[in-house]
C-alpha cells in the first residue's frame, strides 16, 4: 500500500513546495484577481458617468471613488500579509509536529 501512494520515499510528511503553492494560489485569487476586478468595476462605473457627468462635482466624484477603490486594495494588501504571517506560524507548527512524530 505505501508503495501506490509514495510514501516510502518520504522522510518528512509536510510538502513546502506545497504550502508555497497554496499560498501562491490563494494570493493570485484572493488578492490579486479581487483588486483587478475592483478597478475594472471603477472604470465601468466612470464610463458610465462620464457619457452624462460633467464638472467639478464629476471630478471630484472620480477623485473619491479612485481612492477608495485603492484605499480598499490596500486593506487587502494588508489583509493578505495577516494571513501570510498566520500561515507561516500553522507551517512552523506542523514542521514541529512533524519533527516530533520522527523522534519519538
Amino acid at each position: 500500500m505505501a508503495d501506490n501512494l509514495g510514501l516510502d520515499v518520504l522522510d518528512i510528511g509536510i510538502s513546502t513546495s506545497g504550502m508555497g503553492e497554496y499560498q501562491e494560489n490563494l494570493k493570485a485569487t484572493l488578492l490579486t484577481e479581487t483588486k483587478n476586478k475592483l478597478m475594472e468595476e471603477y472604470e465601468n462605473v466612470m464610463a458610465v458617468i462620464n457619457t452624462g457627468w460633467q464638472g467639478v462635482s464629476r471630478d471630484r466624484f472620480d477623485t473619491q471613488f479612485k481612492t477608495m477603490c485603492e484605499r480598499i486594495g490596500a486593506d487587502l494588501d494588508a489583509e493578505y500579509a495577516d494571513l501570510e504571517s498566520r500561515l507561516a506560524e500553522l507551517q512552523a507548527f506542523y514542521f514541529e509536529q512533524d519533527q516530533a512524530l520522527i523522534e519519538e
